[in-house]
């Protein structure tokens, strides 16, 4: 074989290396491109609303990150030892999608790319569930969201039960 043969072996090689990397790195970010990301936070604050009464509201929100729409079917909060409180859409709890506020949605919800979802829900309504249920209080809540596929999001919040029962004058 003479080098001009060697090197055009070579050569063969190498482009189809680089086709067959080319195509690879192409499927991977058309897969990545096209993922469900839900990003969920959780917290307690306190708002003024309707006669600026205060009161004390956890407050969810969901945002879509992903491209593709997302259905969200379930959400909850497990605070108690193999116990979720559901959050369902109801008079007492306010829904805030892309900032219009719509008591009347019922789950599931459509999220399109880039929208969120504020949950505004009582603590009182909280608490009462967790006095009624209680067996063994859990100091970090898993918040967890699922979709119509059943993925699951979550994320952790800690609050104390002294703290949780300071807030409605209970002691501690």
């Amino acid at each position: 074989m003479t080098n001009a043969e060697i090197w055009t072996i070579i050569i063969t090689g190498l482009g189809v290396i680089a086709t067959f990397s080319a195509v690879f790195v192409a499927l991977y970010q058309t897969r990545i491109a096209y993922r469900k990301r839900l990003r969920v936070k959780f917290g307690i604050n306190t708002f003024l609303i309707g006669t600026f009464d205060k009161d004390i509201h956890a407050n969810m929100e969901i945002v879509n990150l992903g491209n593709r729409k997302i259905n969200i079917v379930s959400c909850y909060i497990w605070t108690l030892d193999d116990k979720k409180l559901a959050i369902s859409p109801q008079k007492n709890i306010f829904f805030l999608v892309n900032g219009a506020d719509d008591p009347g949605i019922k789950l599931p919800i459509t999220l399109n790319p880039e929208d969120n979802l504020a949950v505004l829900i009582p603590l009182s309504e909280i608490y009462k569930a967790i006095t009624k249920n209680q067996t063994e209080y859990r100091e970090t809540w898993k918040i967890e969201v699922k979709d119509n596929t059943g993925k699951s999001y979550t994320c952790k919040y800690k609050l104390k039960w002294e703290t949780l029962n300071s807030y409605f004058g209970g002691e501690s």
